[in-house]
């Protein structure tokens, strides 16, 4: 079911006969934000109902009792299973694999469901295994945020509204015309491989990849590795990357290059022969140096000035994303974890912890970010505010 169809369906009921209505658990699909090529809220949740095997399948084939047109999900992919009022999943010898809290499962390998886990069915097909206790705060916020939607649509942003759903994009917008935005410097960039030293990439200055000394200026030392293989090219706070005609070949995020200069985002890999390469902030003085998980760099990639923090963290929330967003701005690194929305743990190379980083990273009006789905860097959750009530206190200056 699509969740604008449960929303209207179920929305409606209070809260005990909300809970009264469901006695088992839900799949709630995560939203895409903006940033990822979301729009508007056309996500799905399905109820598991187990039949009397007590078996619910998981697959792209529309018989599956929970269907995803997705063409990276098998059309078996998964069984979640139910005994007892207990529940597991096992991977039926999928394709692209199942994932559980960031983790692979082995097919036929039953791995227990604690609510509130992210489940992932393939690289694209994200969801929380969710009882209806936990969905129901969640059900309440989309509520908020729908009737700030029609509210703003309307014209209408009363002084009184519901600070969990205020939008505090508009407020901020209206701010920023009223006060003038500052601007600070472009965001430090460096080329990092694991074995060598980072390399800063420089406005106008190519970074040559290669093995020959005579020919490259990051030296890769290696037969797979053309003397001069791919060349890196920043432009203000846009860096791109193409062949030179190696051998063998230059891959982003597994997709061959060519000799015309392509995006190279914050975080992706870049595979030159044997070694992967990553575009990340600078190095932190404090021991925040970003680590590297190959298997995680799947996100997405943006710019401050185009699209504020407020904004990507107002769209985390109304789409209960899990994972991990990387920001550079002029001097400063942070990261800041959440899970089903909810902000976790948020740290600046600057010292900075929780909700005084979070409120540190707003500042910045320049600089870049990178989402992660990386589940297993999420880690507990530290930060007991919701982002829009720091992003109200932000704005308040509280």
């Amino acid at each position: 079911m699509r969740l604008r169809e449960f929303l209207e369906r179920f929305g409606a009921l209070d809260d005990a006969a909300f809970r009264a209505s469901f006695n088992h658990p839900f799949l709630l699909q995560e939203g895409k934000l903006k940033v990822e090529g979301g729009g508007p809220a056309d996500r799905h949740v399905f109820l598991l109902r187990p039949a009397a095997s007590g078996k619910v399948l998981v697959g792209r084939s529309p018989t599956a009792d929970v269907s995803i047109p997705d063409q990276q999900v098998s059309s078996k992919h998964a069984e979640l299973r139910e005994q007892g009022g207990r529940w597991t999943i096992v991977d039926v010898g999928s394709t692209n694999g199942t994932l559980v809290d960031g983790k692979k499962l082995a097919p036929e390998a039953p791995q227990p469901l604690a609510d509130g886990v992210p489940v992932r069915f393939g690289p694209d097909a994200a969801f929380m295994f969710l009882g209806a206790e936990s969905l129901l705060p969640l059900v309440r916020r989309m509520q908020r945020r729908q009737g700030s939607d029609e509210g703003v649509r309307s014209g209408v942003l009363e002084a009184e509204t519901e600070h969990s759903g205020l939008q505090v994009r508009r407020v901020r917008e209206a701010a920023r015309a009223a006060q003038g935005t500052g601007r600070v410097g472009v965001a430090a960039l460096f080329l990092c491989c694991d074995g060598t030293d980072a390399m800063r990439v420089d406005a106008g200055k190519p970074i040559v990849i290669g093995r020959s000394p005579g020919h490259a200026t990051m030296i890769l030392p290696h037969s797979e590795v053309s003397r001069a293989h791919a060349e890196v090219l920043r432009s203000g706070n846009s860096v791109t990357v193409r062949d030179l005609g190696s051998a063998n070949g230059t891959f982003l995020c597994g997709v061959r290059v060519g000799s015309t200069p392509v995006e190279l985002p914050l975080g992706k890999a870049l595979t030159v022969g044997p070694f992967t390469l990553v575009l990340q902030g600078p190095p932190s003085e404090a021991g925040m140096t970003v680590q590297v998980d190959v298997a995680a760099l799947r996100g997405a990639t943006g710019d401050l000035e185009a699209t504020p923090l407020a904004d990507v963290l107002q769209e985390v929330e109304a789409e209960q994303k899990t994972g991990v967003i990387e920001i550079f701005g002029e001097g400063v690194f942070g990261r800041v974890s959440f899970r089903a929305g909810q902000p976790c743990n948020a740290k600046t190379d600057e010292g900075k912890s929780g909700v005084a980083a979070i409120k540190a990273l707003l500042l910045l009006k320049r600089g870049s970010f990178t989402l992660k789905d990386d589940v297993t860097a999420v880690g507990p959750r530290r930060i007991e505010q919701a982002f829009s009530d720091i992003l109200l206190e932000d704005f308040l200056g509280s």
